[in-house]
């Protein structure tokens, strides 16, 4: 096997590791909101699992907090798949990712006050501080999206449509971002958003698993590097 195969096989077992952990951190996502409710759901919602029952609580609660470290892996195997087309923005969109997902993670820690005997008043604290943090953790679930963006556009290791598409996602979380903190009574208006979200990040997720490392952006990439 040559030098040039062996490289285009590393990346397509890169890229599907990506993928694998993408999808894994949606699904693991929707599970965590369809179990503990824990996640797009209303906080009314949220604190009637919490009063209600303990073990969907808590059921969600691990699945979210396992879902931001399939969101990590995710981020690195990305940042490791693209590092050859820009190191700097590889590293860019990795710690942006990990800080988006520690805050995010910090969040849900708030809401093990739910478990705890006669939090009473409490745990209506704990969701209003969650939702928040939730909140914050998007300018950072945006601003990742930017690098990796460019870094597929450059590497074109993915459709350019699905480059654009990721990229638009960056703007479709910040717009999200400013809906929640300027218009919180109007969830509404970010409906749009979450739909382009889901499109680029599980078309990504669904690339990247099933076709791997496009050639011609492994061969430009040998090129280079040679």
């Amino acid at each position: 096997m040559s030098v040039s195969t062996e490289a285009a096989a590393r990346r397509g077992v890169t890229a599907r590791t990506a993928g694998a952990f993408y999808l894994a951190f949606i699904v693991a996502s929707f599970l965590a909101d369809q179990i503990g409710r824990i996640g797009l759901s209303n906080e009314d919602a949220l604190a009637d699992v919490i009063a209600t029952s303990e073990a969907r609580f808590r059921a969600g609660l691990a699945i979210a907090l396992v879902s931001l470290l399939f969101f990590v892996l995710a981020a690195w195997a990305l940042a490791e798949l693209l590092r050859p087309f820009g190191r700097g923005l590889a590293l860019l969109l990795l710690v942006l990712n990990a800080v988006g997902a520690a805050i995010h993670a910090a969040s849900l820690v708030v809401l093990s006050v739910g478990l705890a005997a006669d939090a009473g008043d409490a745990v209506a604290v704990a969701i209003e501080v969650h939702g928040t943090g939730v909140v914050a953790a998007q300018v950072f679930f945006s601003a990742w999206l930017f690098p990796l963006g460019m870094l597929l556009l450059r590497s074109g290791i993915v459709p350019r449509v699905l480059a654009w598409l990721v990229l638009l996602d960056g703007v479709a979380i910040a717009w999200w971002f400013v809906q929640a903190m300027l218009l919180p009574d109007s969830p509404e208006l970010s409906y749009p958003a979450w739909a382009i979200s889901f499109a680029a990040e599980a078309g990504l997720a669904l690339w990247l698993l099933v076709r791997g490392a496009r050639t011609g952006a492994t061969e430009a990439s040998d090129a280079s590097g040679s």
